[in-house]
């Protein structure tokens, strides 16, 4: 693979929007699957569980969009898709997988919907509305959307499924903001040279706010800070 800093500098803008796809495919997409498919263990009412459905077709719509994005950038760039093939997924997607495949949750249904939303909650806090950015109503409405659903299950949860709740969304906001040299070393073979773009935005101060209204004690998180 030509890894000369022109090269890496054409892969920049391809890296940033296959990361969006692979975030909203490995996770964002994950988490409302798992409120939508155990509305029990959230307490979802009837008008939320079509808000959970309609969120889920937005974001299905916007991954096709976002990956007609990414065919433009490579094409623009006179890049083969195959170049793109050693690139291992996305941090948080590697990680909440991680979680999940661990043997005592990887047959623990309820703690595998709690992670999955967790890292949900991180996720709706970090990314731009990329290709739509006149839909910054749609991205606060699903966030007050987890807030309404996570604070009324709250309560319903016990022992490690509530503490896993305010854990990973504090461990997903660390792995949504620290930089991934796995996945950029495998196109820059060198420690040197341009770092790619990156579409995530992460809002430290809405998601703590989140994780109040939540009803997250203080003690129960760790956020990443803002200057990650």
């Amino acid at each position: 693979m030509d890894t000369t800093p022109e090269s890496v500098r054409d892969l920049s803008r391809p890296l940033a929007l296959r990361q969006l796809i692979e975030i909203e495919e490995g996770v964002v997409i994950p988490g409302f699957a798992a409120i939508a498919d155990d509305p029990g263990l959230f307490a979802v009412t009837g008008e939320q569980s079509s808000a959970v459905d309609a969120a889920l077709d937005r974001h299905l719509d916007r991954v096709l969009a976002v990956k007609q994005l990414l065919v433009d950038a490579l094409r623009g760039q006179a890049v083969e898709p195959d170049v793109l093939e050693d690139v291992p997924l996305a941090l948080p997607v590697r990680a909440v997988e991680s979680v999940l495949a661990h043997p005592r949750r990887v047959r623990d249904a309820g703690m595998q919907a709690v992670v999955r939303t967790a890292f949900l909650v991180a996720a709706v806090h970090s990314l731009d509305q990329i290709p739509d950015p006149g839909a910054e109503g749609l991205r606060l409405s699903e966030r007050e959307l987890l807030r309404d659903i996570l604070s009324q299950a709250l309560p319903g949860l016990v022992g490690d499924n509530r503490a896993a709740l305010g854990l990973y969304i504090g461990k997903a906001s660390i792995f949504l903001t620290e930089a991934d040299e796995v996945r950029w070393t495998a196109v820059d073979e060198t420690p040197r040279g341009p770092r790619p773009e990156s579409l995530l935005n992460y809002d430290a101060i809405a998601l703590r706010q989140t994780c109040k209204a939540i009803g997250l004690g203080p003690g129960s998180y760790r956020l990443a800070a803002m200057d990650r």
